[in-house]
Parts: structure tokens; sequence; C-alpha cells
């Protein structure tokens, strides 16, 4: 185990190689989409728990304004060092999903990767949800990703849980989770056990691993938690970042995606 590490999270570089796979382009244009359709267009873009902040970067090659949040600061240091290598202007911020305030509203606001299983209480769900309104301008629109709720129920493995990617002569092992890994099924609550393998050149394979702590959140428990945040009302559910995938029970719904506007009783989009 590699010492210099306390945690996955902490090791910014290799996370990002593990999780390269997503094809962050197309994510950006059905995000896009959702708050052209649904919103106020994607003026300017927040992407909280952005890790190494792949989405905010790619917004911010589109020109559009953009922040990336995240409460690990090694992931913080990684996107302000690749918004400087390319030159694009994205304000990272260190901050607590739950507690977090900006200076001025966003247009369109993320939450990605089931990054929301780090909130492992109603109380934490609520307390973010106030948050992200008070981060949206009016008529603006918020987009989670979760798991599929299948995964939950033990319906089905709807993701991969183990996979290898490589870059620039890095080979990084990802493994999200094992069999045994417990579940409280009343906290709804699993212990994560999550280990990377890597392998960069002229050096021994390194290995860190960390038990993460997350939480599984249904359809059903988000519905009752919405109904108590005034200023959402869900607009869209999705299956996948896709929206020719519906949520259901169908095997191409992998991911259960919820699409939120700020009402307060008017689409304004933050105009006074």
């Amino acid at each position: 185990m590699d010492s210099s590490f306390a945690g996955v999270y902490e090791a910014a570089e290799w996370y990002a190689i593990a999780f390269g796979y997503r094809d962050v382009p197309k994510e950006c244009d059905f995000l896009t989409g959702l708050a052209d359709e649904f919103g106020c267009g994607a003026g300017s873009f927040l992407e909280l728990a952005c890790g190494p902040g792949f989405h905010a970067l790619e917004m911010a090659r589109r020109g559009v304004p953009s922040a990336g949040l995240d409460l690990e600061p090694s992931m913080v240091r990684l996107l302000e060092g690749e918004a400087a290598r390319e030159n694009l202007t994205v304000t990272a911020l260190q901050a607590d999903m739950r507690s977090f305030e900006v200076e001025t509203p966003f247009h369109l606001v993320t939450t990605l990767l089931d990054s929301c299983a780090h909130l492992l209480t109603n109380e934490d769900m609520l307390a973010h949800l106030n948050r992200v309104a008070a981060a949206l301008v009016p008529g603006g629109i918020y987009v989670l990703e979760f798991s599929h709720p299948a995964d939950c129920f033990g319906v089905r493995k709807t993701a991969g849980t183990d996979w290898t990617m490589k870059s620039n002569g890095t080979e990084v092992h990802m493994q999200w989770g094992k069999d045994d890994d417990p579940f409280d099924p009343i906290t709804e609550i699993s212990d994560v056990t999550v280990t990377l393998d890597v392998t960069e050149e002229g050096r021994e394979t390194r290995t860190l691993r960390e038990v993460v702590r997350t939480r599984s959140w249904t359809y059903q428990t988000l519905r009752a938690l919405l109904d108590q945040t005034e200023p959402f009302t869900p607009v869209a559910w999705y299956g996948a970042l896709d929206r020719t995938v519906p949520f259901d029970n169908a095997e191409s719904a992998w991911r259960m995606v919820a699409v939120l506007r700020r009402t307060d009783g008017r689409r304004d989009c933050g105009r006074t």
C-alpha cells in the first residue's frame, strides 16, 4: 500500500485515469440539451463533487463560465492545474456539498457519477438540495446522476465495478466494491471496499485500498424528499445520460438521472 495517500480521493491523478472512460463531450451535450429544453440554457455551469472536473473543463472549452466544487483538496488542485495548462477560466472551489455558497448563481448545476451517494442521511440530502437551490437562478436546472435502484435491491447489476484504464504509461485497475461488503437495509448504507492497483513504467505495482461509506438512493425516497424541497420541481427522469433512454426497468436503463428545475413560482432565468 502506498502510504503517501490517505484515500482514493486524495490520489486525484490516479482517480482521474480510472474514470477517464467517460464520454465527457457527449455527456455535456446531454446536459446542455436539458438546460435548453427545461431551463434557461447553459449560460453558466457548476459541477458539484466534481473530482478532476472533467465536465467543468469541457464546458469551459465551449466558452461557458464554469466552476467545479469538491471536498477533497487534491481534486481541486488537479482541476486548477488542468485549467491553467489549457488556459481555461474555471473557478475551483473546495467545499462541502451540504453547506457551500457561491457569489453568483448558475444556470446549470450537476452532480454526476452517483456522487450524491456520499450524502448518507435524509438530512444531508435536504441540506444539499437547499444549497443547490440557492446556487441556481430561478428557472435554472439541476441534473443528478445516481446508480439505478435495481442495484440496491439486487434485481440486476447495472454497472461494471472492475475495470482497467491506461494513460501516459500508467495503468490503473479499479475495483469498486466486493461481493461481501456489508449493506445495512435500514440505513441503506454500504461500506464499499475500493481498491486501486497502479502500475507505472519502471515501478512495481502499488495498491491503495479504502472503505468508503455510501448511501443507496431510491426513486421513491428522492420523490418524498423533493416534496419537502419547495424550490425544486422534477421535470424529467432518464435511465442514462441520454435523452433516448427512459428511466424504467429495461436493460438500457442503467442509471437514475433526475432533472430538477428551480421554480419559485416563475421561470425568469435570473432576469430582473
